[in-house]
């Protein structure tokens, strides 16, 4: 049996979130199974920006991982190409700012970001940047436009056009369900445009 079409292809989605979609914070996991005691040991990594479209829902299950405690809030759809996976974690719902400028020294990075709104103990997500990816707490704030994170691991040149998000929320992906966009004879030509993702807020976020 032949069936054409019957799902997006890459070019629908990609007008779907040129329209709908909104930049959030990814971070894959990298699993390690313990020899010894057979436990799984979730690391993340540095988060990346990608684009996805994210709803909010009224899910009511409550799902425990790893010794999270987490609650099911949102359905993202996202690229394919972009690889989230299950147990991977997404930062969202949060208000992104451009950092119109960053440096970095041995010992701090200062933010350049007019009207931050962060205060000293914030956590904050800096995205879109070329050394200094990352989830971050602030040290302190020099002013309105300017705060400074202690850090002793991002001595670089200075960059511009970041992004800051702050009061985000963060997820776990539950579960995810890659989207076939378009069949083809014999399935020649079929190709995974989406993924649909269930989200559960992880405790403390």
């Amino acid at each position: 049996m032949v069936i054409t079409n019957p799902a997006f292809t890459a070019v629908d989605f990609l007008n779907v979130l040129n329209e709908f979609g909104r930049q959030i914070g990814h971070s894959s996991i990298t699993k390690t199974l313990s020899n010894l005691t057979n436990k799984e040991t979730l690391t993340e990594a540095t988060p990346t920006a990608i684009t996805a479209y994210f709803v909010r829902t009224s899910q009511s299950w409550d799902y425990d991982k790893a010794g999270l405690f987490e609650k099911g809030q949102a359905i993202m759809l996202a690229k394919y190409e972009d690889g989230v996976a299950k147990d991977d974690i997404i930062y969202a719902d949060g208000t992104n700012k451009v950092i119109f400028s960053i440096e970095g020294t041995a010992t701090t990075i200062t933010i350049f970001c007019t009207g931050h709104g962060v205060t000293a103990g914030d956590t904050v997500l800096i995205l879109d940047t070329t050394n200094y990816d990352g989830s971050y707490t602030v040290a302190s704030v020099t002013n309105a436009n300017t705060f400074v994170i202690t850090d002793n691991a991002h001595n670089y040149s200075a960059e511009a056009g970041a992004h800051l998000m702050v009061n985000y929320t963060k997820f776990r992906i539950k579960e995810t369900w890659p989207v076939v966009g378009t069949f083809a004879p014999n399935d020649a030509g079929t190709d995974y445009v989406y993924t649909v993702n269930s989200l559960f807020i992880e405790n403390g976020s």
